[in-house]
Formats: C-alpha cells, structure tokens, sequence
C-alpha cells in the first residue's frame, strides 16, 4: 500500500508492506505467518496453520490477538527513512469439537 502527501512543491510517497502476522492462539501457543494466507478448504495445506487440542465446551471462548509488523518506507522532499509499525486486534473463539464413535 503507497500514498503520497504534497504540501507546496514537497511531495513525500509512504509505502507499507506487511512482513508477517503473529498469532497468539489464546491456548499458551502462537503462529507466525509470513503470507496473506488462503481460506480453509477440507484436506488443504498450509504453512500457517492452528489445531486446538481442547474445545473451549462450556468455559470461555479463546482470547485470540492477532499484530501485524508492517515495514514503513518514505521518501521525498530530499530525504528518507523507514521503520516497523506494528497493530494489533483481539477477538474471541468458541472451539466446538464433533467425535465419531466406530464399534
């Protein structure tokens, strides 16, 4: 994503890239994540991918925040620079489970 800014005759252009996304799972593990990611399709594959081991059943819902680190570079006017922005989002995750019984 890029924007450029003018004021007068200085104009300066901000380009920001994501790096990676990290996610606390909200069950003691994390994931980090270096693509976009894919929507789940059953038997699909994944780099960047989560089981929990436990339903969250009748107790609270996983707390599950997810930060994005972006690399911000700028230039323009005669000068530049850059630095890492990070932004984070909470949400919560009820985990259900079915199970089969074979006899």
């Amino acid at each position: 994503m890029s924007r450029t800014a003018s004021a007068g005759s200085v104009s300066v252009t901000a380009t920001a890239t994501p790096d990676r996304v990290e996610w606390d799972m909200g069950d003691g593990s994390s994931v980090t994540c270096y693509t976009a990611g894919r929507p789940y399709t059953s038997g699909g594959t994944s780099s960047c991918t989560h089981t929990y081991e436990r339903a969250s059943g009748s107790g609270p819902p996983y707390p599950i925040t997810a930060t994005v680190y972006w690399d911000i570079s700028w230039s323009g006017g005669g000068a530049s620079g850059g630095q890492t922005l990070t932004r984070s989002s909470e949400s919560a995750l009820g985990v259900g489970e079915s199970q089969a019984i074979v006899q």
